[in-house]
């Protein structure tokens, strides 16, 4: 899976053809995306911006990205521009929110987030495969 411009790749040959994904996610700039290593079809996606504004929205996909339904809204202020998960816990996902939104978690497959307190310009976001 790979993001190219505005929009999401899938590639099932090793990189040899690639085919645009994504229904259910809304027009516009795909920015994050994270599979999760438990369920290999399951990914989660966020989008940098849409149509004339940001939307804070964690997208979930359980068809390996063919389709796509929103979950949680980390911080309804600003866009998300980053999503990981942990590997070792099941539904923990950890969003990484611009401007001044700060780092969010989710325990529960990104339904509800937590903020947890870590405000400002948060510029990064990847998880510990160990952990």
């Amino acid at each position: 899976m790979v993001i190219e411009g505005r929009a999401l790749l899938k590639s099932t040959d090793n990189g040899k053809s690639w085919a645009q994904v994504g229904a259910g996610l809304p027009r516009g700039t795909p920015n994050s995306i994270t599979i999760d290593p438990r369920k290999p079809d399951t990914l989660y996606a966020t989008l940098f911006y849409h149509g004339s504004h940001y939307e804070p929205k964690v997208y979930k996909s359980v068809d390996a990205g063919e389709n796509w339904t929103a979950v949680g809204e980390p911080e309804r202020r600003y866009g998300t521009v980053s999503v990981d998960i942990m590997p070792h816990t099941p539904g923990t996902l950890y969003a990484m929110v611009s401007g001044k939104g700060g780092l969010y978690k989710s325990t529960d497959g990104g339904e509800n987030w937590i903020n947890m307190g870590l405000m400002g310009q948060v510029t990064a976001l990847v998880g510990d495969p160990q952990t």
